[in-house]
């Protein structure tokens, strides 16, 4: 420590001012540029990080305003306002007695039915993609005015 003081004084007042200045500037150097150049590095990495994921965002809704502008696809699922809905479209609704659900499907009896509008409704049934596992067609007055008893089943 004595050596470098004797040093020290043995300096011209200028030059110690540059050793001073010169001392300084590699502190500087030292504790800031080094360490802000780390942070500037990592700083440009999460730039590139956002700007990836920004596109990601982008894509995402892209995709979700395509899905959410399609239509989805009408799905035949047998239930009871299907039918109930099917037999009102073929004008059969005022004659229906009973529609419940069974192990097998769905059991619709329907009395005094015209054998034009008992076609409809099973025309519609076979459209909506479902089938008729077992039907019971009677006519006790022989006045073309049916009584049908029927099991609505999925096809296949």
């Amino acid at each position: 420590m004595n050596r470098i003081l004797l040093f020290f004084e043995s300096l011209e007042n200028r030059e110690r001012v540059i050793l001073i200045a010169g001392i300084y500037f590699v502190v500087f150097v030292g504790l800031f540029i080094i360490p802000a150049s780390y942070l500037m590095k990592k700083i440009e990495r999460l730039e590139k990080k956002i700007q990836t994921e920004e596109k990601k965002y982008i894509r995402l809704q892209q995709i979700i305003y395509r899905y959410s502008k399609a239509k989805p696809r009408e799905k035949n699922v047998l239930s009871l306002s299907v039918i109930d809905k099917l037999a009102g479209e073929s004008g059969i609704r005022e004659n229906v007695v009973s529609i419940k659900p069974t192990e097998n499907g769905i059991e619709v009896v329907v009395e005094n039915v015209d054998p034009d509008n008992l076609f409809e409704f099973l025309k519609r049934i076979k459209k909506k993609g479902f089938s008729v596992s077992s039907i019971s067609i009677n006519d006790p007055k022989g006045n073309r005015k049916l009584n049908v008893r029927m099991l609505i089943g999925k096809a296949g």
